[in-house]
């Protein structure tokens, strides 16, 4: 019973790691076919003269970041730590 027990756990974790390579080796081959794309048209020639570049994009980008971790880590309440417990009466 317990042989039994031991080659299903076995079997089982050995499918899960076949799984994630071959998962983890797709994932890699579809990165790649993106970066073989090719790059997009100039935007002046079309007339886009509003969109931003990739450094306005990053600075974008990071301020959002910054945002994001400041609303998450900022406490405005000291008091969601502490647990009251009320009698009844």
């Amino acid at each position: 019973m317990s042989l039994v027990a031991v080659s299903v756990v076995f079997l089982s974790l050995t499918v899960l790691a076949l799984f994630y390579q071959l998962t983890g080796k797709l994932f890699v081959r579809m990165d790649r076919s993106k970066d073989s794309k090719p790059e997009k048209a100039d935007c002046a020639s079309k007339g886009a003269s509003d969109v931003p570049d990739e450094a306005e994009l990053e600075e974008e980008v990071a301020a959002a970041i910054a945002m994001a971790i400041h609303e998450h880590t900022n406490i405005h309440d000291r008091e969601s730590y502490i647990i009251t417990i009320r009698r009844k009466n």
